[in-house]
């Protein structure tokens, strides 16, 4: 078997439409487009404009043309989210530091699935700590053995 020039897959898709590739769980789809969405024409609505995909196709052709902005950019969006970490935890605009990956993670898969590179060592430093210690005690010797009488 072989494969002739004319099979050959073109890559001049859509931003969005390879991003839409990249998901093999609508699931998946659906929340990463869902945060995208909120990424790029809420927090970026003032350095993007447009649709919701011409905003991506602007991200994207941002970051091949000009690599030192898109990480200007993305730094930028990595401060504002940090901030409302910072925040009361009774505070509406209170963001858990445990779900703070959740809003690169669409960005990253839309970069990947373009060609597109970016370093993200320089953005993953900007990720606040986890708030991951617990208020709650262990369990008591009596209580382990009390649990393990019906395990």
């Amino acid at each position: 078997m072989k494969i002739g020039k004319d099979e050959l897959i073109e890559l001049d898709n859509e931003p969005i439409d390879l991003f839409y590739q990249g998901f093999k769980s609508k699931a998946t789809r659906d929340t990463y487009t869902r945060k995208l969405k909120k990424i790029l024409c809420e927090y970026l609505e003032d350095i993007l404009n447009g649709s919701f995909e011409n905003r991506a196709k602007q991200l994207v052709s941002i970051t091949n043309n000009n690599n030192q902005e898109s990480t200007r950019i993305i730094l930028s969006l990595s401060k504002m989210l940090k901030n409302r970490t910072e925040k009361n935890k009774t505070d509406k605009d209170y963001l858990n530091p445990s779900s703070f990956n959740n809003f690169f993670k669409p960005i990253k898969k839309l970069f990947d699935m373009n060609g597109v590179t970016i370093v993200w060592k320089r953005i993953y430093a900007t990720y606040p700590e986890n708030d991951n210690l617990s208020d709650g005690r262990g369990y008591s010797k009596d209580e382990i053995k009390t649990m393990l009488k019906f395990g």
